[in-house]
């Protein structure tokens, strides 16, 4: 089986989730994390599986390390700089988790990539 977590947002607003993470990373990172654990935890995700993160070229701008001034995850305020930003940086930690899940489920024989589709236009 294969599953391909494609989730993708970017929020100008910065506002926050009702769980209180800024939307972005609640959707891009906190989401799909979510949702791969309880597919895991489900045995829909079992041995032998692929799981398919998209990930996005952008996260190659960032680093993991956000500054003080705005909390990684945390409601933030409204800019397009703002938004790209936080959305590389949950896309950069989507990977690198794509990375860890690899390494922890190896042993069930279960694959996790991290793909980028590179640029899309879309609405």
């Amino acid at each position: 089986s294969a599953i391909v977590n494609n989730a993708g947002l970017v929020s100008v607003s910065g506002a926050a989730t009702e769980q209180g993470f800024e939307q972005t990373f609640g959707v891009n990172f906190v989401g799909t994390a979510y949702w791969t654990q309880l597919l895991r935890q489900h045995a829909v995700i079992g041995r032998g599986a692929r799981v398919i993160m998209v990930g996005s070229e952008e996260h190659r701008q960032h680093a993991l390390e956000p500054d003080a001034a705005e909390p990684l995850g945390a409601p933030t305020r409204a800019s397009w700089a703002n938004a790209m930003a936080r959305y590389g940086r949950s896309k950069l930690l989507l990977c690198a988790y794509a990375h860890e899940l690899g390494r922890r489920w190896r042993a069930d024989e279960i694959a996790v990539y991290d793909a980028c589709p590179g640029p899309v236009a879309s609405d």
